[in-house]
Order: C-alpha cells, then sequence, then structure tokens
C-alpha cells in the first residue's frame, strides 16, 4: 500500500511508526533506493517517493509492506506523516466545495427538442437545483504490479504499455543492468493517458521494496486511487 501525502507544499517533518506495528508493517522510501530517484518518462523527472514534501495532494511518500494482505489493511492507516508548520500549506479539500462557478473553464449543453417550451406548456411544474458530483463507474481491474528476484533477474508483471521506457527507469533505480529485467506484460484494462507514467511509477516503487526484502512484492491501486489518479480527466 503507498502512504499518500494529505498537504502539498509542507516539509515532512517525520513518519510516524506506532512502535507496536514495527513487527507487522515495514515501510521504504526515497532513502532505501539504492540508484536514481526519479523516473524518466517524455523528457520530464518524476519523483518516486516524494520523501521530503510533496508537489500535490496524494503524491506518495512511501510504500508500506506486510506479510499479509489482511495485516495491511487493518494497520496500514496507523502510519502517519508529521508536517512542519507553514502557513503555505494547502490541505485536503472536501470535493463539494470545489466544483465553483469561478472554476468552471468552460460549458457544454446537449439539448434534443425544444424543452423550454415543452416545460412552459406543462401542466405540472416541478422546479429544483440539484447538485450531483460525477460518479466514474469503470470496474476494470486497477492498475498495479508484481516484482520478484530470481537470483541476479528481476521479474516483473504489470500491464505496462510502455517497456521500453520501464526496462530503462528499473535500471537506472535499482543499478542494475538491463538484460537482467525480465518484464512480463499482463493484459491492460486500462488505457489512460495517466496510466503510461504512474505505471512505470507504481513497477518500480514495488521493486524497491522487493530490492529490500528480498521477497516477492504485490502492489495495487484501491479503485479510489484508480479513480483519483488515472481513470478521472485531468
Amino acid at each position: 500500500s503507498l502512504l499518500r501525502h494529505t498537504e502539498s507544499g509542507s516539509p515532512v517533518q517525520s513518519i510516524i511508526i506506532p512502535e507496536a506495528l514495527t513487527d507487522k508493517l515495514l515501510y521504504f522510501s526515497n532513502s532505501d533506493c539504492p540508484g536514481k530517484k526519479t523516473v524518466s518518462s517524455l523528457n520530464n523527472e518524476i519523483k518516486i517517493f516524494a520523501e521530503d514534501s510533496a508537489d500535490y495532494i496524494g503524491e506518495c511518500a512511501g510504500i508500506i509492506c506486510a506479510k499479509e494482505n489482511e495485516t495491511l489493511l487493518k494497520y496500514k492507516d496507523e502510519i502517519k506523516i508529521d508536517y512542519k508548520k507553514n502557513s503555505k500549506q494547502n490541505k485536503i479539500i472536501n470535493s463539494k466545495n470545489v466544483i465553483k462557478e469561478e472554476n468552471i473553464i468552460e460549458k457544454k449543453f446537449y439539448i434534443n427538442g425544444n424543452f423550454e417550451d415543452a416545460f412552459l406548456k406543462s401542466k405540472i411544474k416541478i422546479e429544483k437545483e440539484l447538485n450531483s458530483n460525477i460518479v466514474y463507474t469503470n470496474k476494470n481491474e486497477t492498475q498495479g504490479a508484481i516484482s520478484y528476484w530470481d537470483g541476479e533477474n528481476l521479474k516483473i508483471f504489470t500491464p505496462t504499455q510502455w517497456p521500453l521506457n520501464l526496462r530503462e527507469n528499473l535500471s537506472a533505480i535499482l543499478n542494475i543492468d538491463e538484460d537482467k529485467i525480465i518484464i512480463h506484460k499482463t493484459k491492460t484494462t486500462s488505457f489512460e493517458s495517466n496510466s503510461l507514467w504512474i505505471n512505470t511509477i507504481l513497477s518500480c516503487q514495488a521493486s524497491i521494496a522487493s530490492y529490500n526484502l528480498k521477497k516477492p512484492v504485490k502492489l495495487v491501486l484501491s479503485r479510489e486511487e484508480q479513480d483519483n489518479f488515472i481513470d478521472k480527466p485531468i
């Protein structure tokens, strides 16, 4: 599971891991990465983990691992990020307050028939204002990766759409030769542009954890993460 920032622009003071959970959960971040700390994508450098501060709310600070998925789901929310006080910080905003008239760049109306005329001629009229958040109903498998080591070779299963870029980044991040990286491309269910580079980051995050643990690591986004960071239009 990924530990995500709840504030942007605020320096991180510490990652709080309760002592009682140190034998149940393990946490990895940039300091555990043996090589490059960023992913290269289309001439951009993207942080694998935002260890010191976040550029946006929801950016990953690190990865939380547990032997059993039940243990991870039960305790992962106990790990917290402690921020230094900063007057310029941006905190999570309730989505109901985000969609305001001044924030709307463009509007489009699709009308079939003359509804105004039909409304005026109607004997029964019901007038009411309704506000609703957009509901996404995508039920495809979420993004993720399984990474493990077979001797000196790294093997990874993931629905990458850009295996060449993934191999180059894994090589730079883990300081291993590209010919020691074996990518098994699984079925791709999301073709959003965000999935191109986010999949590479997810694969690198899982591989960093696997590198340190010397054990297989499975990292899969939740449905909420998939909706917020991949499927929703930007």
